[in-house]
């Protein structure tokens, strides 16, 4: 169903939200999302200058305009959870004083299993979220343990548990494959566990620690066996049967759902609507500039409170090459594919022709799928997707270079 026109007749203009919670109570070994250790003041003070980075944005982007509509608003971390019901209404509250919401609007909560109850659920659900997002990673004591999470096994049941409990009806879980020594069948255990709370979107991620979180250090240290290719493949794929045996939509690479469940916030980021990033660290999009704000705490309180100046890094405007990239390697991730329209908005004429052929070629061995709408990957590529983006950004970029770009 198409949105309804504003009341001064015009199409809506729809972005989504994004907001980083920097605050947790500890740091896991793979984590190298920005974020750190806070108390109470901190997070009044956080909310604080996250009311006044906000206005900001609003002022500078036009937002404010009565035909923007904020489609999807996602709370992310760090921890978003150890703000408390209180505070999280307040961050509802500060949110809505804006552009109009759609309806429905996705509002997404993520919470780690160690900071969550039934009542901050509650409270939660009471205050305007409306979708919960369980980072459980693992339902066993050993895996979690190597995870550095303080959860434990039981904890994460609990949580999920409690999170039902408080009304939830739209419940996403988040699992971690591609551990070192993972036992297969402890990770089916896993799969298993997780599918018998019925959540709404299920995600596995395969474990790929950066350069600098601890789980990379003790790798390359040699104190962790690294983990093989293989066995992540296999893991991965009894991620797939599972959740088709369960009835789950298989729509990106690392994410399922049930029918009419897909995650909007996830979709708009893949399908390049813009979104705006608040907090250090966020990213944010327009279509045609990508910018990041600053990854420091202190300097974000600083200009927020000193200027007031948004606490952003410089707009980079996109260019021809930087939209390819993008299109290709963003929208093979979905099971859809791209169409072929979506590709020759991007590419040039002697540019597409090129794609075709190496695509077609894939298509021969099994990893691409083609037909007159466009391509997608193959269900047996998901896994190897990245090698299959670079064949496809090679063709188109090889010919575009041709063409002295």
């Amino acid at each position: 169903m198409m949105p309804a026109p504003d009341q001064t007749g015009a199409s809506p203009r729809e972005i989504s939200l994004y907001v980083h919670i920097p605050y947790c109570h500890y740091k896991c070994r793979y984590c190298s999302f920005y974020s750190l250790r806070g108390e109470g003041p901190d997070y009044d003070a956080y909310l604080d200058a996250l009311a006044v980075e906000w206005r900001l944005v609003r002022d500078e982007e036009c937002l404010d305009d009565p035909a923007v509509r904020v489609a999807s608003v996602y709370i992310g971390g760090g921890t978003p959870s150890v703000l408390g019901s209180e505070r999280l209404r307040r961050l509802h509250r500060i949110l809505r004083d804006g552009p109009a919401w759609g309806e429905p609007c996705e509002v997404t909560l993520e919470v780690n299993p160690e900071s969550v109850t039934e009542e901050l659920i509650g409270g939660a659900l009471a205050a305007g979220y409306n979708r919960v997002n369980v980072g459980a990673q693992s339902f066993r004591d050993d895996d979690l343990a190597l995870l550095g999470r303080e959860s434990s096994g039981e904890r994460v049941r609990r949580a999920i548990a409690d999170t039902r409990a408080a009304g939830c009806v739209n419940l996403g879980i988040d699992l971690v494959f591609g551990l070192p020594g993972m036992d297969p069948e402890k990770w089916r255990a896993s799969l298993r566990e997780a599918l018998r709370f019925a959540p709404e979107h299920l995600s596995c991620y395969l474990l790929a620690p950066e350069e600098e979180t601890i789980l990379h250090q003790l790798l390359h240290a040699g104190r962790l066996e690294p983990p093989i290719d293989e066995a992540a493949f296999l893991q991965y794929e009894a991620a797939r049967l599972a959740a088709g045996q369960a009835g789950y939509e298989h729509y990106e690479i690392s994410n399922f759902c049930k029918p009419g469940f897909r995650c909007r916030h996830h979709l708009d980021i893949w399908q390049r609507r813009p979104y705006y990033g608040l907090g250090p660290s966020a990213h944010s999009y327009t279509g045609d500039a990508r910018w990041c704000t600053t990854a420091d705490i202190h300097d974000y309180l600083a200009r927020l409170r000193e200027g007031p100046l948004r606490p952003a890094r410089q707009r980079r405007r996109l260019e021809a090459a930087d939209h390819r990239r993008e299109a290709i390697l963003l929208g093979l991730r979905q099971a859809r594919g791209l169409t072929w329209d979506e590709i020759a908005a991007v590419v040039e004429a002697e540019a597409t022709a090129h794609v075709e052929r190496r695509a077609r070629f894939l298509a021969g061995t099994g990893f691409i799928e083609i037909d007159e709408q466009g391509l997608r990957l193959a269900p047996r590529a998901f896994f190897v997707a990245h090698h299959v983006f670079v064949e496809l950004l090679e063709a188109a970029e090889k010919a575009t270079a041709g063409r002295g770009e």
